[in-house]
């Protein structure tokens, strides 16, 4: 069983893709595993460190992180609620900043270049709670579980409360959002809203599970401060700058 790219990056996305912080209860570090499986050997692609503080997150993976199914990857991500803006570190002297206002701007433009051809199509993916629970972690979580059209096939989200954590603008409605991410943008925004955190990701496929994310380790720690500064001499550049870059490289 073959884990299908867009089904793990959408996931990943929905994990990671954090927007602003505010006034977080826990402060410290969350290290995480994503897994990948083909012809039934299970790997770990990446580990991943979540350093949160009150008003900064910073997601940092041992290896690069790929972003949007891979069309960029960045050595980090860091989220500041206090300069309420998102910084996507592509190296060791760039990075790209831009607000939850302008990735809504560039929604809309995409559905425009693409001529309605992304608001034409709808996730089919269904989402439901099991009365099913596990303590991961030392956490105790609930399933919720998503389906697409093919029922033998299901993801298994493993959500906690027991965090607590406050998400910010992730907990608040998204504009422009095409129809096929709707869907699955809404559910995450409430999952957020409601201060769930995912602690393990599951696929199931013909009665066989495997993991495909997992929290290996909550920590309270003062390092998170730290870790969520800007390192010294990064340029900064805009979303309108990474385009311009873009085009004139074509």
């Amino acid at each position: 069983m073959k884990f299908p790219k867009k089904i793990v990056g959408v996931a990943f996305v929905a994990m990671f893709a954090f927007t602003q912080l505010v006034h977080a209860q826990f402060e410290g570090q969350i290290s995480m595993s994503i897994y990948s499986q083909d012809d039934g050997v299970l790997t770990e692609e990446n580990v991943v460190n979540l350093y949160t503080t009150q008003e900064r997150i910073l997601i940092k993976g041992e290896d690069k992180i790929n972003i949007s199914d891979g069309m960029m990857e960045a050595e980090g991500i860091l989220i500041r609620s206090d300069m309420r803006d998102f910084v996507i570190m592509m190296g060791e002297k760039e990075a790209l900043r831009f607000t939850k206002e302008e990735l809504e701007g560039m929604f809309s433009m995409m559905s425009m270049m693409s001529g309605g051809e992304m608001d034409d199509k709808k996730s089919d993916a269904n989402y439901s709670y099991t009365n099913e629970v596990r303590t991961i972690q030392g956490l105790q979580a609930t399933e919720l579980r998503v389906m697409g059209k093919n029922e033998k096939k299901y993801l298994s989200v493993w959500l906690t409360n027991d965090l607590d954590i406050d998400w910010g603008m992730l907990s608040e409605p998204w504009k422009n959002v095409p129809s096929s991410l709707s869907g699955d943008v809404n559910q995450v925004t409430q999952e957020f809203k409601s201060r769930n955190f995912p602690l393990l990701i599951e696929v199931t496929e013909n009665g066989e599970t495997d993991k495909i994310f997992e929290v290996t380790k909550v920590r309270k720690s003062r390092i998170a401060k730290d870790m969520v500064e800007m390192p010294a001499g990064l340029q900064l550049i805009s979303l309108q700058e990474m385009i311009m870059k873009a085009m004139m490289s074509n």
